[in-house]
């Protein structure tokens, strides 16, 4: 299966969704080594929001990603579906399933006295 065709908004999205999960590392990192002594009251809180905010965006870049790729996927699946039916010969298409065991076809109805 060849990979899917990587756009420049592709290589962007994913750029800056590893932004925000690095800002996010570092902010948890710092916070809970460094600046431990001097985050107090507001200033405590503020942070700890703004590092969940990095975190939640890291989140939905990597969601938006996964919804862009397989909506792609889904595209391209049903494009090589339709160009492979336009390549397949009439003489090899079968307009009707053929009948399973369980399903008796009218000529078989006839009845034994």
């Amino acid at each position: 299966m060849r990979p899917l065709v990587q756009r420049p908004i592709d290589k962007r999205r994913r750029w800056i969704g590893l932004f925000f999960l690095i800002a996010s590392a570092a902010m948890l990192t710092w916070g809970s080594t460094w600046l431990a002594p001097y985050l107090k009251g507001t200033t405590y809180l503020f942070y700890w929001l703004v590092c969940f905010l990095f975190t939640i965006l890291a989140m939905g870049t990597a969601l938006l990603d996964m919804w862009v790729i397989r909506s792609r996927a889904r595209q391209e699946r049903k494009a090589l579906a339709v160009e492979v039916f336009k390549r397949t010969p009439v003489s090899n298409r079968q307009s009707d399933p053929p009948a399973s065991a369980n399903h008796r076809n009218e000529s078989d109805s006839e009845t034994v006295e």
